[in-house]
């Protein structure tokens, strides 16, 4: 588990009054389906489901952008780890979803 949080982000966007309801998803986004991701260790559906959702997408994002420290993936090797997450990082349940939704874009 990581030991830095996400708390950044919630702390700037605090102060936007219209985007509080989203708030617990931004916190969440690094949770894991298993209870091992930060900043809390919540497993399974104790993650607010923005949080599940927003974890694919910026897992998607993170392997399919080029970075510094490594190339952009090709998609579907992407979403062939993401499909071998499921019930492990990500909400088996939203994965199918996700990859149905990303292939056809």
């Amino acid at each position: 588990m990581k030991a830095e949080t996400n708390t950044p982000g919630v702390e700037i966007l605090q102060g936007v009054s219209h985007l509080h309801d989203i708030l617990p998803y931004i916190y969440h986004h690094h949770e894991r389906w298993d209870g091992k991701g930060y900043p809390n260790g919540l497993k399974g559906k104790g993650i607010s489901i923005g949080g599940r959702i927003l974890a694919l997408a910026d897992v998607y994002d993170a392997l399919t952008t080029a970075r510094p420290y490594h190339p952009a993936r090709p998609k579907e090797e992407v979403l062939l780890f993401i499909q071998s997450q499921a019930g492990k990082h990500f909400d088996p349940d939203l994965v199918p979803v996700f990859i149905r939704t990303m292939k056809k874009h």
